[in-house]
């Protein structure tokens, strides 16, 4: 793995770890370790369930590559940016992918990270991707799915309402 991608991995692990105290899922902090393809992003254990958890995050590209670039350069910089099409590309492109999963719960996370959620309506992403995250679920190509926001540490959205029996 070089450093890139062991990077990736890492923030990966430190928003799972977050996203699941958030959202109550009682998963063992020590248990969490990356995967790699055709796995999914995540392993880890609640209690001595075993459930994997395939990570994508919503960002606009072009809102990507200028905030990375603002980083690089310690100058300011903005782009325009779309809320609707990044989140719908990123779940098209997640419910055609198929992972390795042994028997267990597999859960979809996406999350804001570099680009701020939709904060002035939130209907927005069941608008926007509502049906295909119920088709995803129907299909058992996931278990469930969340939209979570890193920004405030809250969960905005998931499918389906009562998350699988942990």
């Amino acid at each position: 793995m070089n450093a890139k991608d062991a990077q990736k991995a890492e923030r990966e692990r430190e928003i799972f770890a977050e996203f699941a105290h958030v959202a109550a899922l009682g998963v063992n902090p020590s248990s969490i370790e990356s995967l790699s393809p055709p796995d999914a992003d995540i392993r880890c254990r609640v209690g001595s369930l075993i459930i994997e958890c395939e990570m994508g995050e919503i960002a606009d590209t072009p809102v990507a590559r200028t905030v990375a670039e603002s980083i690089k350069t310690g100058e300011p910089a903005g782009a325009a940016f779309s809320q609707d099409e990044p989140l719908h590309d990123l779940f098209l492109k997640k419910a055609l992918r198929r992972y390795r999963t042994v028997a267990t719960p597999l859960i979809l996370l996406t999350y804001y990270d570099k680009q701020y959620p939709p904060e002035y309506d939130l209907r927005i992403i069941p608008d926007t991707i509502g049906e295909i995250a119920e088709n995803m679920v129907s299909s058992h190509c996931f278990d469930c799915v969340f939209v979570y926001d890193t920004w405030k540490q809250r969960l905005l959205w998931r499918y389906p309402l009562l998350v699988f029996s942990i």
